[in-house]
């Protein structure tokens, strides 16, 4: 960063340099999954349609529910629900780089220009009043947008690889939950192919090498080591170890209850209703400890730990709850002990794990990789946007940005 050109800021109104759009009449209905054009409405979600009313760079914001900023450009539409507006002089202030400053201060807009006692509104002269700190220099604001799009891009790039390998996990967990691995180490031909392989359950078709059990009979449960502690009495106790609820880690722990390798599976909770999504399931190995919410399973010689992990961890078991009120649920003791599992040979239950934990741990990898982006991405824009850091423009750069 040796030769530096100097990077001055200076202060605006946001409201100085706003052309606000005409309110648009498309009702959010309109949205298709068929759609040729974005369809920006009163969320971050980004829809489609087969209309556009726009082709310029456009800044765009939910007018109701919680805050939401989207940058429009080329061909594309808005609700009703939005309000567009775009900069009055992009050779001073281009409309892309307010997105980006009302990105960065997004939450805070959502706290002080949304009001409502139901469903919320923006007050959009309480944006217009905003003032921010901007580069003196285009180059300056050039290079800053530039890094901006290149980590969108990033993550954007992420994104997709987790969704397509989604998709393929999903299949694949499908194919090795009905077809099972044979003999020759490959998945067994489809039933339609050869119905006499299979048999009929009522979790429906499954090899004929399988048997079906209950959890009661397939593993033990040892909820007699569940440790239910309030926040207050764990602030007491901070240490190393683990303390899981139903779905992860809670806190840590000066002493532990469990140890050795158990599978949890949550005991109430709203998470029940995401299970096409969100994992049931948890496979812990070491010292740790475990609240009352969680019930606490340990496989054996004939059905693993590991094989009730995955064989649970995106199974919809709503049928088997009981409701505890409004989208949340309970999976008691009894009820647990009677699920039913298919299991299969100890020798094909390694296999179908080792397949399915190596393309979770790809995909948990990608995850990570999508995190640590977004946190890059938070901390760039505070530091590009507010002046704290220097973008590389030097002498010899300048003249191609």
């Amino acid at each position: 960063m040796s030769n530096l050109e100097p990077q001055y800021f200076k202060t605006v109104t946001l409201g100085d340099f706003l052309i606000e759009l005409p309110k648009s009449t498309l009702p959010a209905s309109i949205a298709s999954e068929s759609g040729a054009y974005p369809f920006y409405c009163s969320s971050s979600v980004i829809k489609y349609c087969n209309t556009f009313i726009q082709d310029k760079p456009t800044v765009l914001m939910g007018t109701g529910g919680t805050a939401s900023v989207n940058f429009g450009n080329d061909k594309f539409a808005y609700s009703t629900d939005t309000w567009a507006f775009r900069s009055s002089d992009e050779e001073e202030l281009k409309t892309e780089y307010i997105y980006r400053l009302i990105q960065h201060k997004l939450s805070k807009i959502d706290y002080f220009a949304f009001e409502g006692s139901g469903l919320k509104h923006l007050r959009k002269n309480d944006v217009k009043k905003l003032r921010f700190r901007v580069p003196a220099n285009k180059r300056v604001t050039n290079k800053i947008l530039s890094i901006l799009r290149n980590l969108d891009g990033a993550i954007e790039e992420t994104e997709s690889l987790i969704e397509k390998y989604q998709q393929i996990k999903t299949g694949l967990m499908h194919d090795l939950f009905t077809r099972g691995i044979g003999a020759d180490g490959k998945l067994r031909p489809p039933r339609e192919q050869a119905p006499e392989l299979y048999q009929h359950t009522p979790i429906g078709w499954i090899p004929n090498e399988w048997e079906m059990k209950n959890i009661k009979t397939a593993l033990s449960i040892h909820n007699n080591l569940r440790l239910p502690l309030s926040s207050e009495v764990r602030e007491k106790m901070k240490g190393p170890y683990r303390y899981y609820g139903p779905t992860g880690i809670l806190d840590y722990l000066n002493e532990y209850r469990v140890e050795g390798k158990f599978v949890l599976i949550g005991e109430d909770g709203d998470h029940f209703l995401k299970s096409d999504r969100m994992e049931m399931t948890q496979l812990i190995d070491g010292k740790f400890n475990v609240n009352n919410h969680a019930h606490i399973l340990q496989g054996n010689e004939f059905c693993t730990s590991e094989w009730f992990y995955i064989f649970y961890m995106h199974r919809d078991i709503t049928y088997w709850l009981t409701r505890q009120g409004a989208g949340r649920y309970k999976l008691n003791k009894s009820t647990l002990e009677k699920l039913p599992i298919a299991v299969p040979s100890p020798n094909e239950q390694l296999h179908i794990v080792n397949q399915i934990l190596s393309f979770k741990k790809f995909l948990d990898i990608q995850q990570d990789n999508l995190i640590k982006l977004k946190k890059q991405k938070s901390g760039l824009m505070h530091d590009l946007l507010t002046g704290k850091v220097q973008v590389p423009i030097n002498t010899a750069e300048a003249a191609h940005v």
